[in-house]
């Protein structure tokens, strides 16, 4: 009897084990599958966009550009994966709003605030005080915005800067806590003594759009609401003592249709919708259109490049207006072009200048991200280089001080391009760099350089320097075989000449 109850309790425990075991597999089973999903879905729902703001990677090939075996293509094919696997959209939305109550992201590119606000992430380096220029580069953004400024003038047209504000910048307070803001002046604090130093024309959109005790951005997007476009649009407008825009409160109307550009980030698969406010004559028919306006070029606010001019009904529109604008300058452009006769816009850069007389602009606009300001330092405009006349005289011989001066002689469309680096030996915020060209007639012109602030590139063994220069010359002034002489001084004195 006894050995039968413990013969018994052991088929029991048997049972229990084979259950257990049977459930365990069934467990296996459906995790494997779960996690076959995205592989194997990828086959019939592959995820065509990225939550990112780069272009998804492209399927992997077995040859390289030039023929040969794909050395790279396991990688390539890894990068492909991680970009297009079967519901990775929904999947990462998802886990984004599990985060969200935590002010958790799941990306870096995006800081989740107070009170539903989103923060574009590589505005952080502005925020904390981690991407201060020098003051060298904030000279040598200075000094290109006037060359620009002086071209302008000499072809008739007016001229103004203007910076458009972080979004943080403008609303610290729904920053999480553990983001300290550097108490520091900003780059654009320390950049507009600078300006004026240089007498460059700007205007102070922080101080403009600061001054309202309305919510001028939005919540889920990087860019100002159409009512801070608006106030934007008429500070640029009094710069050129133009009259204001103004719409009375009936020609407003509020829609819950905006996807923000950050909410897209964060939540690819579902980012939801915030309210907009739009005029409706004007910006108000989807799109950032109008019937107050018309495209002549361009289909939408996005395009690189877009003329508009206004509809037949709008008065008091004159003048021509070109404006060289970043993505805070797709909600101008509806207001812009009604103000005025016609309008050029342009993302395209480096700068061309050359369009201010091609387009023959009466009112020229350079709008530029606080948290791309860094650009105009490292990138000269396109822009004919001024005859300049030197106070001194230039030595036959080459300065010791200058044997590190750098110059490569490329072409660009009409232009001879000069540009290098000075010898680090040359050093001063008030340094300018002129090159001299000396003709076949035995005739020597000075010219100007735009200033330019070189980044460090490892790869290439280039070390960083705020002492670089670039100089766009007509190629009928750069004979075969000229002499070039870089020369370094300041407005009074010659601190270095290099021929070459």
């Amino acid at each position: 009897m006894a050995y039968k109850a413990a013969h018994a309790k052991k088929d029991g425990s048997g049972s229990a084990y084979r259950g257990n075991r049977g459930i365990a597999v069934i467990f296996i089973i459906i995790a494997l599958a779960l996690m076959l999903v995205p592989s194997l879905g990828t086959i019939w729902f592959p995820t065509e966009t990225t939550s990112g703001v780069d272009e998804p990677a492209a399927a992997p090939s077995p040859v390289d550009e030039n023929g040969s075996p794909n050395v790279a293509l396991l990688s390539d094919a890894g990068a492909w994966f991680e970009d297009h696997f079967a519901f990775r959209n929904e999947m990462i939305t998802a886990y984004a709003r599990m985060l969200t109550p935590l002010r958790e992201s799941v990306t870096d590119q995006v800081v989740v605030g107070s009170d539903g606000w989103l923060f574009y992430g590589l505005t952080l380096p502005d925020y904390l005080g981690q991407s201060a220029l020098s003051d060298r580069a904030l000279g040598n953004i200075a000094h290109n915005l006037a060359l620009m400024q002086g071209y302008a003038n000499s072809q008739g047209a007016d001229f103004v800067f203007a910076m458009a504000p972080n979004k943080n910048t403008l609303y610290p307070e729904h920053m999480p806590e553990r983001y300290v803001r550097s108490a520091a002046p900003g780059n654009w604090e320390r950049l507009k003594p600078v300006l004026y130093d240089h007498g460059v024309r700007y205007v102070d959109l922080f101080e403009e759009l600061s001054a309202s005790d309305e919510t001028l951005y939005l919540k889920t997007d990087s860019h100002w609401s159409n009512r801070g476009a608006l106030i934007a649009t008429n500070a640029l407008l009094a710069a050129f003592e133009r009259p204001a825009l103004s719409y009375g409160d009936d020609a407003w109307a509020t829609r819950a249709d905006f996807e923000g550009d950050i909410a897209k980030m964060l939540y690819p698969a579902d980012p939801g919708v915030e309210e907009q406010q739009y005029v409706r004559s004007v910006n108000g028919t989807g799109g950032f259109s109008g019937p107050d306006w018309d495209y002549v070029q361009g289909e939408t606010v996005e395009d690189d490049t877009i003329e508009t001019r206004p509809s037949t009904k709008v008065d008091g529109a004159e003048g021509r207006l070109l404006m060289y604008r970043d993505s805070f300058g797709n909600a101008l452009i509806p207001y812009l072009s009604t103000a005025f006769a016609d309008s050029l816009f342009t993302k395209l850069v480096p700068y061309d200048a050359g369009q201010i007389a091609a387009f023959d602009a009466d009112c020229v606009i350079v709008e530029r991200a606080e948290r791309h300001l860094y650009y105009l330092a490292e990138h000269a405009p396109i822009i004919p280089a001024p005859i300049m006349t030197l106070p001194f005289e230039v030595p036959a011989g080459d300065s010791e001080n200058m044997d590190g001066t750098t110059l490569i002689q490329t072409e660009n469309g009409p232009y001879t391009v000069l540009s290098g680096v000075l010898d680090s030996r040359i050093e001063g915020g008030d340094v300018c760099i002129y090159i001299e060209v000396l003709g076949a007639d035995g005739k020597t012109t000075t010219y100007m350089a735009s200033l330019v602030t070189v980044p460090a590139d490892e790869e290439a063994g280039v070390e960083a320097s705020d002492y670089g220069y670039e100089i766009y010359l007509p190629h009928e002034v750069v004979p075969v075989n000229a002499t070039l002489r870089v020369v370094a001084a300041t407005d009074d004195e010659l601190l270095g000449v290099k021929a070459f």
